[in-house]
């Protein structure tokens, strides 16, 4: 019987545990966890198309939101990690400027090009650093 009003106890506290965590998540991380759907990312791409669009950034509008999101993770994923390297931190602006600039190469040169010379631009970055015409679009 002890037992049994043991494990009761610990069940008890183990949702009441989980309560409050839920309660301090921020509401975005809420909706995630609710509906298994993340419109804020949706909103973010509409942001950087927006931002980039406003910048007479060419091509942008012959890419999908799946497209752009992908193009857009992989460059803020890249530089994160080679940030975290060189133990500094890129703007979010500064992200957007090379999101542009990869863009900008994909249609003159094709994807895979593009993809070529992002990794190029990683690879430069980690040598020397943010490029100096580097200040974001913003």
């Amino acid at each position: 019987m002890e037992d049994i009003l043991l494990i009761m106890f610990l069940i008890i506290i183990s949702i009441c545990l989980i309560k409050i965590l839920y309660d301090k998540m921020p509401k975005v991380e809420k909706k995630c966890a609710k509906n298994n759907s993340c419109d804020y990312l949706k909103n973010e791409i509409n942001s950087v198309r927006t931002i980039l669009k406003r910048n007479s950034v060419g091509f942008v509008d012959t890419l999908n939101d799946e497209e752009l999101n992908s193009i857009w993770n992989a460059v803020v994923a890249k530089f994160n990690k080679a940030s975290k390297e060189r133990k500094e931190t890129i703007s979010y602006n500064q992200k957007i400027k090379i999101l542009a600039e990869i863009i900008s190469v994909a249609n003159i040169s094709g994807w895979e090009f593009a993809i070529k010379h992002l990794d190029y631009e990683v690879n430069r970055y980690l040598s020397y650093g943010l490029r100096k015409d580097n200040k974001g679009l913003f």
